[in-house]
C-alpha cells in the first residue's frame, strides 16, 4: 500500500436515516478531503452488504471476501485517486 493511501473506517448511517443520500454525501466529502490532501488511494474494509454502495462510488474489490469476528463478511475495497510515482 502506498504511503499516500488513506483509510476510511467506521462509516455508518443510523438505520432510521439510511436511503436518504446521507451516506453518499458523507463518502463524497471524504473523497474530496483525501483528494485535497493529495492522497493516492482511499481504502476500506467494506461489509458485504455495503459492497454495491462503494462500487457505485468507484471503489473496486481487491481480493476475496474475508471474515472479521466483530463485523462479519467484508471486502477490501480501494478507490484510486491518482497514480503514484515510483522513486
Amino acid at each position: 500500500m502506498d504511503v499516500d493511501a488513506w483509510r476510511l473506517r467506521g462509516m455508518a448511517v443510523l438505520p432510521g436515516f439510511q436511503n436518504r443520500g446521507y451516506g453518499k454525501e458523507l463518502l463524497q466529502a471524504c473523497i474530496a478531503y483525501v483528494k485535497d490532501a493529495e492522497g493516492s488511494h482511499l481504502w476500506c474494509n467494506a461489509r458485504s452488504a455495503a459492497r454495491n454502495f462503494y462500487e457505485s462510488a468507484g471503489f473496486t474489490v481487491e481480493g476475496n471476501r474475508f471474515y472479521l469476528p466483530q463485523g462479519g463478511n467484508h471486502y477490501f475495497m480501494r478507490l484510486r485517486l491518482r497514480e503514484t510515482k515510483l522513486s
